[in-house]
């Protein structure tokens, strides 16, 4: 890791993450995550909002999904491939979506 960097502790059921030093985070060349401090991040990439609670919002990508955790998360913008969002916080992870049987 470079000089100033952060790995956040576990907060609440979500899975360490590096702190937002990194500004934008390549998932694959369909996908990025541009974060904008602790309060704002905008996905690029996604094809639907699968989850939408206050505290956590999942998308759906190319490769899984994107998990947002915090709190006052609000879904801002919304457009064919991109999604912003606002609110505290607190760890952003990937999950791999499981194939049923070669479908999907």
């Amino acid at each position: 890791m470079r000089n100033g960097d952060q790995i956040n502790k576990r907060k609440r059921g979500c899975p360490r993450v590096v702190s937002n030093i990194y500004r934008h985070i390549a998932v694959d060349r369909t996908v990025a995550a541009e974060l904008k401090g602790r309060d704002e991040i905008v996905i690029h990439g996604c094809r639907r909002i699968c989850r939408y609670t206050p505290q956590h919002i999942s998308l759906s990508i190319k490769c899984g999904r994107i998990n947002v955790c915090g709190s006052d998360l609000d879904c801002y913008s919304f457009s064919p491939s991109d999604v912003g969002i606002r609110g505290r916080i607190k760890c952003v992870f990937f999950t791999e979506e499981k194939r049923n049987g070669g479908r999907g």
